[in-house]
């Protein structure tokens, strides 16, 4: 299990493709069995959306063929999807539902996912979608199988995003969703994409919906979009009728972000566990950037003599308009390592990879 996946915390990594992963991100506090989702991004806010901080909003994940940055030789892009990694034990069910997996004429949504080894830890942003092997599980299929199973996976509202889902036998936690679920085969890392209503082979933008509390009852799911509203990714113990979910467990390189316009300011609060065993906390403040990848780098801000600054900064990176790093305030060591001094090392950073209307607002408290 690599070390990205230990943190006792609904896990969300962050790193470039070309490397090892420099660090963790999760949206929750080590002890809380929240569901790992965007009821976790976006616990707070209303039917309205911006344009201030005062209203937040939503971003959608995206899943299409697209990349962000260079693509020269030896350069690194990062995909315009998000790819999750799940620990699962033997036994234990990965249970997934999203917004886009309502019924809908034509509709090419599902949520699929790979067995431990069939997908690389670099493979996560280097193999184009086209290339991606088999999914061992498909939502859609389960729901192709009918019966019990025939309207599973569909997260419509903003209750059942915030309570998730139900028990597989569905008699527990019943203002949840119905969720398609996988039984883990065997111990190991599995690979989760969520599909838009555009399918895997999208290269189109999506029609996301910026308000965190739809203005109808369910979430806006519109036909050909490569966004997907609301997504849940739960992991829980072999008993069919549990409700008790196991944190800790999910992680990605990179998120894949879309909220459609500007000014559409994000408030998410994220924590980033880094590789040398340090936890900082990551608060997106109104992030405004329209559609970005959201991932982690090994440099940061450095020093006048080119070593990795220490100190917490509110500057601007001397970067291109198309990128802004923002810093994030340590708070507790990683639980796997030993006691020392949270300054003792230089933090990290989150990079915002964006094509937007205007500069992305970052900065740190």
């Amino acid at each position: 299990m690599p070390r990205a996946a230990l943190a006792a915390v609904t896990a969300f990594a962050l790193a470039l493709a070309a490397v090892v992963a420099p660090a963790t991100i999760a949206p929750v506090a080590t002890a809380s069995a929240a569901v790992s989702g965007s009821g976790t991004l976006f616990p707070t806010g209303g039917s309205t959306c911006g344009p201030t901080d005062a209203n937040p909003c939503r971003a959608a994940l995206e899943w299409r063929t697209n990349s962000y940055g260079p693509n020269g030789p030896g350069e690194t892009q990062v995909k315009r999807r998000t790819m999750f990694s799940v620990y699962a034990v033997a036994g234990e069910q990965i249970l997934v539902g999203s917004s886009s997996m309502q019924t809908l004429s034509g509709s090419q949504a599902d949520i699929v996912m790979w067995n431990p080894g069939l997908i690389s830890e670099t493979g996560v942003n280097t193999v184009a979608n086209s290339a991606l092997p088999t999914p061992s599980f498909s939502c859609l299929a389960q729901r192709a199988t009918g019966g019990d199973n025939a309207d599973r996976g569909v997260l419509a509202t903003r209750t059942q995003e915030l309570a998730g889902p139900n028990s597989i036998t569905g008699n527990n936690n019943a203002a949840g969703y119905k969720a398609c679920y996988y039984t883990a085969p065997t111990t190991g890392i599995y690979r989760v994409a969520f599909y838009g209503t555009a399918g895997n082979l999208a290269s189109g933008d999506g029609s996301p919906s910026p308000l965190v509390v739809p203005s109808d009852p369910s979430f806006p799911n519109p036909a050909g979009s490569s966004a997907v509203n609301a997504w849940d990714l739960t992991v829980r113990g072999a008993t069919t009728t549990s409700t008790t979910n196991i944190a800790g467990r999910v992680y990605t390189y990179s998120f894949a972000f879309f909220t459609g316009a500007n000014p559409r300011p994000v408030m998410s609060t994220l924590y980033l566990n880094t590789t040398d065993g340090f936890r900082y906390r990551v608060d997106m403040r109104g992030l405004d950037g329209n559609g970005y990848a959201y991932y982690g780098n090994r440099s940061g801000f450095l020093d006048a003599d080119g070593t990795p600054s220490t100190t917490t900064s509110s500057r601007r990176a001397p970067t291109p308009r198309s990128s802004r790093r923002c810093s994030a305030e340590p708070t507790s060591p990683h639980p796997s390592t030993r006691s020392r001094s949270s300054r003792s090392r230089a933090p990290r950073w989150v990079r915002s990879a964006s094509r937007r209307r205007r500069p992305t607002r970052c900065s740190t408290r």
